[in-house]
Parts: C-alpha cells; structure tokens; sequence
C-alpha cells in the first residue's frame, strides 16, 4: 500500500508544476491499479493550504478548484483513510529525531 504525500498531490494538481506530469502519472497508474491507496485528512489539508496560498504561486488556485480536486480523490474505490492515532505526535517526534 502506498500513500501520495501533500507534494505529489501538489504536483499532480498545478500543471504549471516542472514535476505535473512524472506525479500526475504516478497518481493515475496509482487509481487505475486498483491497489489500495492510503491517505490523511492531514495530506488534503497540506494541499489545499499550498496550491490557493498566494506566497507560494503567482496565480494560486481558487480553493473550489482544489476542493472538487481533493472531493474526486475522495471517491476513489480503492481509496482508505488514515489518520493519526492518540500517540502519532510522539510517535512522529521520536522518528523525526532519529538520523
């Protein structure tokens, strides 16, 4: 099982992005395997404070835009939610420190 990070789905989104193509391929082989795909409510956050903030692009999408992107997302078949349990902060902090 895999889980696209906020960048993939980032560059997947923007068509302006250098990498749209490479991740928006990857997004779709990932749809069209039929494989479960894993993702967080944390994962579309990320992306819809990144693509509409106007810090980050010249021309930000609107925030319907990348709602009906992470809606359609939603939908899919093979698609299942995780989200962080009652120790993920701690648990996140240990593995962060380790090098």
């Amino acid at each position: 099982m895999e889980s696209p990070d906020v960048n993939i789905l980032v560059h997947a989104f923007r068509k302006d992005s250098e990498s749209h193509e490479l991740c928006y391929r990857w997004l779709e082989n990932r749809i069209n395997s039929g494989e479960t795909l894993a993702l967080s409510s944390v994962v579309l956050s990320g992306f819809l404070r990144i693509v509409t903030h106007p810090k980050i692009f010249k021309n930000p999408s609107s925030l319907e835009e990348a709602i009906v992107f992470c809606e359609i997302i939603r939908t899919w078949p093979n698609l299942v939610f995780i989200e962080p349990g009652e120790h993920h902060w701690r648990i996140f902090c240990a593995l962060s420190s380790q090098v």
